[in-house]
């Protein structure tokens, strides 16, 4: 009788079989230092930066920032640990209390080969900002437009395009004068556009999203409007803001919520609701929520007077998504064999 003890090492090269993702996410031009893949074609998907609200004195017209515009290329030729520039579009700046907002910056893969648009600004033209669209490469959808107010507070964000569709419009400030209630911002990508134009000084509510998994934020009745959320089908918009408790001043619009398709911190973003206003001009009015990330347009500042109106706010900025196949690599095994 006898026994053998035989160790194996076998090293397996069997090419990776699960896809990983690298995000981009810093502003401005760049270059992206690259990933060790397969070489196999890659997808890049993309956002463009959403646009600033308007702040509470421009004029008569209280205008949200656009959502940026998604886009999706596949089939993508790229070298194993290539550099690639890029540029990500910068949220649009919040307009101070007498100012437009700013336009939200086209995000850029590798010279042009894919651009997603940024959303446009809340300006004193009237009108919401039109959402970023007519980009370059693969297949996009747009990023919803901003909500416009003539009275005391404005619209809601437009929420950005996203792999689900097209991105919610916000809704419009107030239809009726003297009071101060402000519109809701738009769904994400395939999200709901902000609730109906209030006609009081309580605010709209922000825009569902993708399937309404995640209702808009609650429009602001007297406590503060409520914030957009967000899970994998998107993110919902910010409630508008309205009169405090007590009608001493206008409340802050909610913020856009930030959504999750890709991962738990990366997703298409809500547009954010305007500020409420205070007709009566004894007391300050409200903020523009903060567009969601990545690319929902920022809500406008809502009006009480020169001194006491208030700034718009900021656009969500831009963001790069790649997928590809990682390069193979070696597993070592030991096999333990008993023989008699």
């Amino acid at each position: 009788m006898w026994r053998l003890l035989l160790s194996l090492v076998l090293l397996c090269a069997a090419p990776s079989a699960y896809a990983a993702q690298a995000f981009i996410t810093t502003t401005g031009s760049s270059t992206w230092p690259g990933v060790a893949t397969d070489g196999t074609a890659i997808t890049v998907e993309c956002i463009g930066g959403g646009g600033g609200g308007t702040g509470g004195n421009v004029a008569t017209n209280l205008s949200a920032g656009g959502g940026g515009e998604y886009r999706k290329l596949t089939g993508v030729a790229y070298t194993s640990g290539a550099s690639v520039p890029v540029i990500v579009g910068a949220g649009g700046t919040a307009g101070t209390a007498s100012g437009d907002g700013g336009a939200g910056g086209d995000t850029n893969w590798n010279g042009g080969v894919l651009i997603c648009k940024g959303g446009a600004a809340g300006t004193s033209a009237g009108g919401g900002g039109a959402g970023g669209t007519g980009g370059t490469g693969g297949t996009g959808n747009a990023g919803g437009t901003g909500g416009a107010g003539t009275h005391t507070a404005g619209g809601g964000g437009g929420g950005a395009g996203g792999p689900n569709g097209v991105g919610g419009n916000g809704s419009a400030g107030n239809t009726v004068a003297g009071e101060d209630g402000a519109g809701g911002g738009g769904g994400s990508g395939g999200g709901a556009a902000g609730g109906a134009a209030p006609t009081t000084g309580i605010g709209a509510a922000g825009g569902a999203n993708f399937t309404a998994s995640v209702a808009g934020g609650a429009g602001d009745t007297g406590a503060g409007a409520g914030n957009g959320g967000g899970d994998v089908n998107g993110a919902s918009g910010g409630g508008g803001g309205g009169l405090n408790t007590g009608g001493t001043a206008g409340d802050v619009g909610g913020n856009g919520g930030a959504g999750h398709e890709w991962d738990s911190s990366h997703g298409s973003g809500g547009g954010a609701g305007g500020g409420g206003g205070k007709g009566t001009q004894t007391g300050a009015a409200g903020q523009g929520g903060t567009g969601g990330l990545y690319g929902g347009g920022g809500g406008p500042g809502g009006f009480a007077g020169p001194s006491l109106s208030a700034t718009g706010g900021a656009g969500g900025q831009g963001i790069i998504v790649i997928t590809y196949t990682p390069a193979a690599t070696g597993t070592s095994r030991t096999l333990l064999g008993v023989g008699r």
